[in-house]
């Protein structure tokens, strides 16, 4: 079971992409030579993505980086599950601007972990809706047939 969990670039950075992305196709009909780097550069932030990997048969996962679509991360084993669950997270941002002299943006965010026989505890998913982040955790509760925990604080 593969898990993709969260891009690495923040929106913002896969615009930039995107416009390396178009420069590199212009760059090649001009300067052929320094094509390469924008399109490299724009590829890296475009492709780049956090995941997970279980395979049942063998019984070891890999937490991994994905950069044009090759995975990196190291493959360990892992013994049974204890248990899968979700907690919330206050995100809290300050914002300045030149007319106010400051205002806090607060966001609740909803994580997945899941937790091994051994006390290891491996991050899945999250989302700002709970109920958009059980469904994408049908998969995985099948996968490993056991329960979600409840953990979240309700202010």
């Amino acid at each position: 079971m593969d898990i993709k969990s969260e891009r690495l670039f923040p929106f913002h950075f896969q615009l930039l992409g995107l416009v390396f992305l178009f420069m590199g196709m212009v760059l090649i009909v001009f300067s052929p030579y320094f094509s390469p780097i924008p399109l490299l550069l724009g590829g890296l932030m475009l492709t780049g993505y956090r995941g997970i990997k279980f395979d049942r048969a063998t019984r070891v996962s890999r937490d991994y980086h994905s950069f044009l679509f090759f995975k990196f991360g190291k493959w360990k084993k892992y013994g049974q599950v204890e248990q899968i669950f979700i907690n919330s997270s206050k995100v809290s941002q300050k914002v300045y601007t030149m007319v106010t002299s400051g205002t806090t943006i607060e966001n609740l965010d909803y994580n997945a972990y899941i937790i091994f026989e051994d006390g290891e505890k491996l991050y899945l998913l999250s989302d700002k809706n709970k109920d958009k982040l059980r469904k994408k955790l049908t998969g995985i509760v099948d996968f490993f047939q056991s329960d979600i925990n409840d953990y979240t604080v309700v202010n």
